[in-house]
């Protein structure tokens, strides 16, 4: 019986962890997202993130609320895998993982 409980209670804690952690733990990995951020974003967006091109927003100032990032993950993933105005959609390019990944890597611009 103490052997099915702690069986019971280890899949109930493991199941809820997801939900404890805060949202930027369950990101991608920042570290794989810098090569594909500097093959697929750089000529538009910089290699800091600052925008390279007219309309494109600067990943590293985060005050300024239109800077893409002050969305959450799973729309920003969206955005990125369907493109926006002149950015072009990444579908079939990146899979979802290596978008979060990006994401994670844009988190990190200063």
């Amino acid at each position: 019986m103490i052997h099915y409980r702690m069986v019971l209670f280890a899949m109930v804690f493991w199941s809820a962890v997801p939900f404890l952690l805060p949202a930027e733990a369950l990101a991608g990995n920042p570290f794989a997202g810098e090569p594909l951020y500097m093959r697929y974003c750089k000529n538009c967006h910089g290699a800091k993130g600052r925008g390279t091109m007219a309309n494109a927003p600067d990943f590293s100032w985060r005050g300024f609320q239109n800077n893409g990032l002050m969305m959450g993950d799973r729309d920003l993933t969206m955005r990125i895998l369907r493109g926006k105005n002149i950015c072009p959609s990444f579908q079939g390019i990146l899979s979802e993982g290596d978008v979060m990944n990006v994401i994670a890597h844009l988190r990190t611009l200063r």
